[in-house]
This record gives C-alpha cells, structure tokens and sequence, in this order.
C-alpha cells in the first residue's frame, strides 16, 4: 500500500472544492455523525473556526458508500490510506478559504483533502445538513474579518508578558490574556500604572484604534487583560 505522505505529494494538487464539501456533509450526514461544538474551536492554531466529529469506526463502510463518487474523490481515497488510524472528519476556516478533511485523534495531525474561498455569506448559509445541528448557531455571527484581527492581536499578545499567562479568544469581538497574579507582584502594587502600561503597550501597534483594552483585577488569583473589536460606527469616533 502506499504511504500516506507519498499520496499527498502526488495529489497535492488534486485537493476536493466547492461542491465536493457538499458531498462531504452528504457523507457525514448519511452515516450519522455530528461536528461537536468544543471549547476551543476558536483557538486551535492558525484556524479561524475548526470542528471535529466523533471519530470514524467502519472506515470500509464510508469506502463503499462513496466508492465512484468523483466529486471527493481525494477525501475517500485519503480515508483508505488512513484506514489505520484513529480518524474523525474535520472542516475549519483559516484566512478566506474553508477547509475539510481528517483529522488523527491520536496525534491532532490534519489531513486536508479538500479547499476553496469563502466568505461570511457562505458559512452563514450553511445550515440544512444535520451533521451541523450542534454547532449552526455559531455561524448566525460570523466574522471572519474580525477573527482575522484578533488573530493578528493574538500573536503580539505573546509578547505581553512573554512566555507568562494563556490568550483566548472568546468570540468574533473579543480576546483575552490571563496571567496569574503572583507573575504581576511588583506591577499590582498600582493598577491604574499597569493599565497605563498595557494602555502604552497597546498603542504602539496599527490594530489599536480598532479596539478597545481594560483590565479585570476582581480575580483573587489573575489578572485579565482584554482587547475588544470596536463596533464599526464607534471607529470613526476615535
């Protein structure tokens, strides 16, 4: 059989598109399986929104069910090679394209059998497959744009107390950076002086007057600091 990486190289460029996601959702619907609303599905790498089902057990079963579909071609034959792995179907939005394949529940390695360009009118559209009941009502207030900036703002936000604290993005509108409070000893002696550092440390990027910053000190053990995209007519104000 052939190896998996070796597949990839030769079809790199044979990735399933627009309609082959159609029959992928088809696919997941006939067999039963749901994308499952985690935690996390705004904060995994680079992805925009990613989603996951429960992982695939009879992946001969899928195999036959789409046999001489041409249409993802790519994602059942990618499904066969992996026939020995810990697989779930996976679909996420990075950037203006969404994204669909498996993913190794083992390993959390990605596997894209298919890709194409999408904007918040198509993800907004995506609501008559049942295997996207779990999660149809995230898509009502989708922003790509936004969670695009606050990507950019996740990754200076690394460098607000490098290497202390976990950044979240919460929802299309709003990150936060936790850091425990015994990593601030010195700084909390005067909150206002740290707001007026973040307030400075914020300032010196392009995104700043996109947003709105404050901190939440209520924590007996952290403190919180959070960065909010400013609605669209508020921006012309400052």
């Amino acid at each position: 059989m052939i190896k998996y990486n070796d597949y990839i190289k030769e079809n790199q460029l044979k990735l399933d598109g627009r309609h082959g996601f159609f029959m992928f959702l088809k696919l997941i619907d006939d067999l039963k399986f749901n994308f499952i609303k985690s935690n996390h599905y705004l904060n995994v790498g680079k992805y925009l929104y990613f989603f996951t089902t429960e992982h695939i057990k009879n992946k001969d079963k899928f195999y036959d069910y789409f046999r001489d579909c041409l249409s993802i071609k790519t994602t059942v034959n990618t499904a066969i090679n992996l026939k020995d792995k810990r697989i779930s179907f996976y679909f996420g939005i990075k950037d203006n394209k969404l994204e669909y394949g498996f993913q190794d529940d083992t390993t959390r390695e990605i596997y894209k059998t298919g890709s194409f360009e999408v904007d918040d009118r198509y993800v907004k559209s995506l609501k008559s497959y049942k295997c996207l009941v779990l999660i149809v009502n995230i898509f009502k207030d989708v922003n790509l744009k936004n969670l695009k900036l606050l990507h950019e703002i996740k990754s200076s936000m690394k460098n607000w107390y490098e290497d202390k604290g976990k950044i979240l993005i919460l929802n299309e509108n709003i990150l936060k950076k936790t850091i425990n409070k015994d990593d601030l000893k010195e700084e909390l002696k005067d909150i206002n002086d740290l707001l007026r550092k973040y307030e400075n440390w914020c300032e010196k990027f392009k995104w700043v007057n996109k947003v709105f910053y404050y901190i939440d000190n209520d924590d007996d053990d952290s403190v919180t600091f959070y960065i909010k995209i400013k609605p669209k007519n508020s921006e012309k104000e400052f």
